[in-house]
């Protein structure tokens, strides 16, 4: 099993779904051949980038936009994602060190399966944490996908 590409099949809540993180820098969490109750609802999906208001004073981008695309193919001096341990602390630890770095791609996410209730039907969450590191990057990226 390579470090990052490889696709990964989970199933539950009705759901059959693969995901993976392409590579450490500059991928994102990407949903593939997400069958509900047997049926192909969407064959790829992706968080591919974060547009990111920034405050000023910022001396890039220029006015009117203020705002970085953060993610995959960053631009406007945007900051590529970065695959973190899921656990990793939500604070700038992770901007320090590369220790908080996911060294292989089941490391960044974490898939819940949580049961129908009285209250709600069943859920499949497939979670992961990102961090945008870069000269314009305030904050930890975190991505939620497959909620049913």
């Amino acid at each position: 099993m390579a470090a990052f590409g490889d696709l990964h099949l989970v199933n539950g809540a009705g759901w059959s779904v693969y995901w993976r993180i392409r590579e450490l820098h500059g991928s994102g969490l990407e949903v593939w051949f997400a069958d509900f109750h047997g049926r192909r609802v969407l064959w790829r999906g992706s968080q591919p980038f974060a547009i990111v208001p920034y405050h000023r004073p910022v001396p890039e981008p220029q006015g009117p936009e203020h705002t970085y695309k953060d993610g995959i193919n960053p631009q406007c001096g945007g900051a590529a994602f970065t695959a973190l341990q899921h656990s990793a602390p939500n604070s700038k630890e992770p901007w320090k060190t590369a220790a908080f770095n996911a060294a292989v791609d089941t490391d960044a996410v974490v898939v819940d399966i949580e049961p129908a209730s009285d209250f709600g039907p069943a859920h499949l969450v497939i979670s992961a944490k990102f961090q945008c590191l870069g000269t314009g990057c305030q904050a930890l990226c975190a991505v939620r996908r497959g909620r049913a």
